[in-house]
């Protein structure tokens, strides 16, 4: 009978922690904080933040004409996760503005100059 009061606890604990997390308000990673975060982080966050900005669908058939340009640029460029991790760190560092901007701008204005040439 202890056992069944416990897990009816556990339960609750995990409902109530589920629920204090889902209701905090999320924060997004800025440039600063993205040149500060572990360098394998770093390289998963672009790496992420460029193939879901490349593979998101577009409705525009502007957008989505420019956007398979980038997806073949990136794609024939060969870059791995570290150097398009440091292309982005470049461009962050070249513009002190972007430390404080949301470090997703710093990855789509990195694949925008690095493509729309």
């Amino acid at each position: 009978m202890n056992r069944g009061w416990r897990t009816n606890a556990v339960r609750l604990a995990l409902i109530c922690a589920a629920t204090l997390a889902l209701t905090l308000p999320a924060r997004a990673m800025t440039g600063a904080e993205l040149l500060q975060a572990d360098r394998a982080f770093g390289e998963g966050y672009v790496l992420g933040a460029v193939e879901s900005y490349l593979l998101t669908e577009e409705k525009d058939k502007e957008l989505q004409g420019r956007q398979m340009k980038r997806l073949a640029c990136v794609m024939q460029s060969g870059a791995q996760a570290s150097v398009l991790y440091q292309t982005v760190a470049q461009h962050i560092r070249n513009n002190p503005k972007a430390l404080r901007e949301h470090a997703l701008s710093s990855v789509y204005r990195t694949i925008i100059e690095m493509c729309d040439q």
